[in-house]
């Protein structure tokens, strides 16, 4: 798992569960990842791709380090059916900047609309999004389709990625408090 956003007390207990790389943007360079094709199975980004300037090249270089089938679990601002440009190729400011995060010190790109989700696939993720409280987020696939399941291991069931990353990553993002419900779920599903 790779993590360009993680901040707070819950990457140290994503690490304790987890294979977990927490490259922290901007120290980590979405548009120019230094992993092998494949390395990762999820990828996790947290409001960040609206502060890279070239968006494209990050969600490729994305896709590339992800495994077949590896998500990429993502929240960015998102609103209306086109994608808002504030800053152009060149720097020039198409719309009134917009600071985020760090004490409103990073720059937005962008917010995005809907056209995203096509833009996603055009680049070979298959995307759902999802509504958790007031946070939109993104599941990306590296493949033809998403599957989000409940993470049910029967025997003789397929080895699927449970929706227990996404809740997790979300809950403890926005609410650390929810850290102690997500690992009782997780050693309750493991059996402990």
């Amino acid at each position: 798992m790779l993590e360009a956003s993680g901040r707070g007390g819950y990457p140290v207990f994503l690490a304790e569960k987890f294979c977990y790389t927490n490259g922290e943007y901007p120290s980590l360079d979405l548009e120019c990842l230094g992993y092998a094709d494949g390395s990762f199975d999820l990828v996790l980004a947290g409001d960040v791709f609206e502060h890279v300037r070239e968006d494209e090249l990050a969600f490729n270089e994305v896709y590339r380090v992800l495994q077949p089938g590896g998500r990429l679990l993502f929240t960015v601002p998102f609103e209306g059916e086109r994608t808002l440009v504030r800053v152009d190729r060149g720097g020039r400011f198409l719309a009134p900047p917009e600071y985020h995060g760090g004490g409103g010190q990073s720059l937005a790109y962008r917010t995005y609309g809907r056209d995203l989700l096509g833009r996603l696939n055009t680049l070979g993720f298959a995307v759902v999004y999802v509504r958790v409280g007031a946070q939109d987020v993104f599941v990306a696939q590296k493949g033809s389709h998403v599957e989000l399941t409940l993470g049910r291991q029967d025997a003789g069931a397929p080895n699927e990625m449970p929706l227990v990353p996404l809740r997790l990553w979300t809950l403890a993002k926005y609410n650390l408090r929810a850290l102690r419900q997500v690992h009782r779920e997780i050693r309750s599903r493991l059996g402990r």
